[in-house]
């Protein structure tokens, strides 16, 4: 299943899409697992790159950063350290279509401070001669300082973004903005290195937590969610358009993405994320209308577990919740098969279980997932606030047939109806209840049943087999016997009212 899997689902991780770099301070070696990251206070040789693309940000001897852990997985650079730390790029060069973004907590060494540095052009936390000011530099031609203060001490997300054919590079600062004129169209952003390889001025310094760069530049849209996944990842830093906004407690941080459509008529309605849940194909998309998800868990194995009896469920070891901005309509809910763990729990239907109450105690509504080449899938609809995560029902497919002794019995005759249940599985039933209720005109004859399995009450034709396992392959019969008080058309009907499973080809208790 292709989906976009990159920051909040915008751009992938195979190398295909417009997302170039992608540094993540939880995932120093880039292998998708966040428990094996560096010592910490060891020195940092190489951060490598979790686009796709191989472009690893590496360094050697004494010049290295190192790994932290102020508050968020960082790379520490220090600029009071002789010689600079920095790390270079494996692919140097300049893109004049980009949108870069850093997520990080820079410190005022008292020199000019750098984001990327490349052979003409730098993007500077602090512009030249300690102007407290971010900003853009192209060597030997000018200095361009933007409005926006340098944010030193403070958890910070600050993106540069161009356009091929314009001078103006546009500068956020969490929810500040800034345009710098920079005097050519040429120009762009430059990604040879992080800091710079000179002493006294020009260094990186602070914790990194993230870096990202697209050579294209984003949309309003893409923009918005980028920085919503970073905001919720970092401790809910204020930004332009904060949408997402389940995170403000320390939880539902986790993997965030998002689609929607922003106020310029820009969309993105395909994303996963670094989770394994795909949200894509809103059905009623507006302007300024959202749907994001987060997971509670920041690193869950997938894997299920039995729910408490009587529900006989097997739930997930996480839940998402979703804020919405306005009614995105419905949506197409995907994930891959080979995502989840499965081992320990019985084959059953795998339901997307959507609530208003964390523990799931209230339920909204639930949705079949369906299993078509290695991905489950369903149409579904979600409300700002809403919770929701994945079980799996056990099935136990029930058949119930009915006989009669007599088609015709006189009036003081007695009829023997038998009944018999058979699982034809794949799991074992429990729970079972069936109704026979006894109609007008027939008595019940208890010298003449058989009730050989669970018990059978004659005042409410319920016939009990929640002691009973009824294993995969198995029938149980009971015979229930009545006396003919009337001459007339008489209907006897049996219904499976409940199980503990699910009955994959009927509804109990429906009527039918």
């Amino acid at each position: 299943m292709f989906s976009q899997t990159g920051p909040g689902g915008v751009g992938s991780i195979d190398g295909t899409s417009n997302l170039k770099i992608w540094l993540r301070g939880s995932d120093i070696n880039a292998d998708g697992d966040i428990t094996n990251n560096p010592a910490l206070g060891s020195r940092i040789s190489s951060w490598n790159d979790y686009s796709g693309n191989g472009n690893n940000f590496t360094n050697t001897g004494n010049r290295r950063p190192t790994y932290a852990l102020p508050t968020f997985n960082a790379v520490n650079f220090n600029a009071g350290t002789n010689p600079a730390q920095f790390l270079n790029a494996t692919s140097t060069g300049t893109y004049t279509n980009a949108s870069a973004f850093f997520a990080l907590n820079p410190v005022n060494s008292g020199r000019s401070n750098t984001f990327f540095d490349g052979g003409s052009l730098s993007l500077r936390v602090e512009q030249w001669s300690n102007t407290n000011r971010i900003g853009y530099t192209r060597y030997g031609v000018a200095d361009y300082q933007s409005t926006l203060p340098s944010p030193f001490g403070a958890n910070t997300i600050v993106s540069f973004h161009k356009n091929n054919a314009s001078s103006s590079v546009n500068i956020f600062s969490n929810n500040l903005t800034s345009t710098i004129n920079v005097g050519s169209s040429t120009v762009g952003i430059p990604y040879d290195r992080i800091g710079r390889n000179t002493n006294g001025a020009d260094e990186a310094s602070g914790d990194f937590y993230e870096v990202i760069l697209y050579n294209n530049r984003l949309s309003l849209a893409e923009k918005n969610i980028v920085d919503n996944y970073l905001s919720a990842k970092l401790g809910s830093i204020a930004i332009s358009d904060n949408i997402y906004n389940e995170d403000e407690n320390g939880d539902f941080d986790h993997k965030v993405a998002g689609i929607g459509q922003a106020t310029d008529g820009t969309n993105h309605t395909d994303s996963q994320g670094t989770g394994i849940v795909k949200i894509s194909n809103p059905n009623d998309l507006q302007n300024d209308e959202y749907l994001f998800w987060g997971e509670n868990v920041m690193n869950a194995s997938y894997n299920f577990s039995a729910v408490a009896s009587p529900s006989k469920r097997y739930q997930i070891d996480t839940k998402w919740r979703v804020s919405e901005r306005s009614d995105v309509g419905a949506v197409n809910f995907s994930l891959n098969a080979s995502d989840l763990d499965l081992t320990g729990t019985p084959a059953g239907i795998l339901k997307l279980v959507r609530s208003t109450a964390s523990d799931f105690s209230t339920i909204v509504e639930e949705y079949n997932l369906t299993l078509s080449g290695g991905v489950y899938s369903s149409t579904a609809t979600f409300n700002d606030n809403d919770y929701f995560t994945l079980e799996i029902v056990p099935t136990s497919d029930l058949s119930l047939t009915k006989t009669v002794d007599k088609a015709l019995p006189k009036v003081g005759e007695v009829v023997v109806f038998t009944l018999s249940i058979t699982n034809n599985g794949p799991q074992d039933a429990t729970g079972v209840l069936v109704r026979d209720l006894l109609p007008t005109g027939l008595s019940f004859n208890l010298a003449n049943s058989t009730i050989t399995s669970g018990t059978y009450n004659s005042t409410t034709g319920d016939w009990d087999l929640s002691g009973v396992t009824i294993i995969n392959g198995q029938t149980v019969t009971i015979e229930i016997a009545a006396t003919v008080n009337v001459v007339n058309t008489i209907i006897n009907t049996s219904e499976i009212i409940s199980l503990d499973q699910e009955d994959p080809d009927s509804i109990p208790d429906s009527g039918n």
